[in-house]
């Protein structure tokens, strides 16, 4: 170690040592990092704060749209259903006609065919 001041032999690490020399350029620069770092806090709390603003109106904008589809698809379904009833009304009524007709002779079906070429039993009847 090669000392700095000859008549004190002091070495170049002993004057970087905190405890036995004060600089007031280092306290300057200590004062100026604590400044930045409490401005660099102050922003960070400061945009995060805007985030979770951001954040809370964005859930707001979701949960009302959210409510928006569930009232379209409660809206669809009950179309649905109403379009769904309407058929089993109509397949009811055609049901209930085709037990009708099942319940008929034969040949009066054959009559609502529009079957000309076939006699009905009673011009058969007659013929004879």
């Amino acid at each position: 170690m090669q000392p700095v001041c000859n008549q004190r032999g002091l070495g170049a690490d002993m004057l970087e040592h905190p405890s036995i020399f004060s600089r007031p350029w280092e306290l300057q620069e200590t004062n100026s990092s604590h400044a930045k770092t409490k401005a660099g806090s102050q922003k960070v709390a400061s945009i995060s704060q805007e985030l979770h603003q951001f954040i809370k109106e964005q859930e707001q904008l979701l949960l009302a749209q959210l409510a928006e589809l569930e009232q379209d698809i409660e809206k669809s379904q009950e179309e649905t259903v109403t379009s769904l009833s309407e058929q089993i009304s109509c397949l009811d009524s055609l049901i209930m006609e085709m037990e009708s007709k099942c319940q008929q002779p034969p040949y009066d079906l054959l009559e609502v065919r529009h079957i000309k070429t076939l006699p009905t039993p009673a011009q058969e009847r007659g013929k004879v």
